[in-house]
């Protein structure tokens, strides 16, 4: 992994129903990775390239959904219709329980509105994530992940992942872990700073991308400045950076300089 090489894509850092910019979604490690697929993400993959000029869309691997509002995977059976009748190279899809009864069911059916259509897909592989992390580090060899449930968004449950991945040494061996961790919609709790930091160590690098909301108003399912201060350390403050604000000018690349060590 090199000082110039992207960690983390941001597609878009929009709201729910701010429709001047794209939801947030990310991908991770050179595109491999794609976590939530918003209901206008879709079209953002099909017309972002990478560097080399490689379509995003084409590149990933993996999906991660943190949970089930259309802001966070409205686009996500179009995105995997694509890659089933088009792409047509495997993609391994990881989703908490709501959404996985939902899109399981979908899959498992195929498109059965279409007389023609109706086998099951061959190349989008589900993954209900309840009970399945004794198995993940083997299944997948190039990254690892962990995640945290938390009933934060109303009545539903808010999944936090954190991916990780090793920096090697000329010689192969593994010199520190670089982590990314990224919420959906969540208030702040304290058990999210005790996971980020589990297994880390000194020199290792972290960034933290943590849902934030301006407004007091919907402090209920959304972290507000208040409660981030209240709750949150003063160290792990300073590795979070703010989604889901609808801000413009959010920064749509970091490379493995932008992120901070330990």
């Amino acid at each position: 992994m090199k000082e110039n090489q992207i960690i983390v894509r941001q597609l878009g850092n929009g709201r729910a129903f701010d429709y001047s910019q794209p939801k947030t979604a990310f991908t991770l490690f050179d595109d491999k990775i794609l976590v939530d697929c918003g209901y206008d993400i879709f079209p953002v993959l099909m017309n972002t390239m990478d560097e080399k000029g490689v379509k995003i869309a084409d590149k990933i691997q993996y999906i991660f959904i943190t949970h089930m509002h259309d802001d966070h995977m409205g686009s996500l059976k179009t995105y995997l219709y694509w890659i089933e009748f088009i792409r047509k190279l495997r993609v391994d899809v990881f989703l908490p329980r709501e959404v996985y009864n939902y899109i399981n069911y979908y899959i498992e059916k195929g498109i059965w509105v279409y007389p023609n259509l109706t086998r099951k897909y061959k190349y989008v592989n589900v993954h209900n994530i309840s009970g399945y992390m004794c198995a993940a580090q083997e299944q997948i060899q190039s990254f690892s992940f962990n995640f945290i449930e938390k009933l934060t968004h109303g009545n539903y449950y808010n999944t936090s992942y954190k991916f990780w991945d090793f920096i090697y040494d000329d010689s192969g061996a593994p010199v520190y872990k670089i982590a990314v961790t990224i919420t959906g919609d969540t208030k702040a709790y304290e058990e999210l700073e005790n996971f980020v930091f589990e297994g880390l160590c000194k020199g290792d690098r972290l960034i933290v991308f943590h849902d934030f909301s301006k407004w007091n108003s919907v402090n209920n399912i959304h972290a507000t400045e208040q409660d981030i201060e209240q709750i949150y350390s003063d160290m792990f403050k300073k590795y979070l950076v703010y989604v889901h604000t609808g801000d413009t000018n959010f920064k749509k690349a970091y490379y493995l300089k932008d992120i901070k060590r330990i």
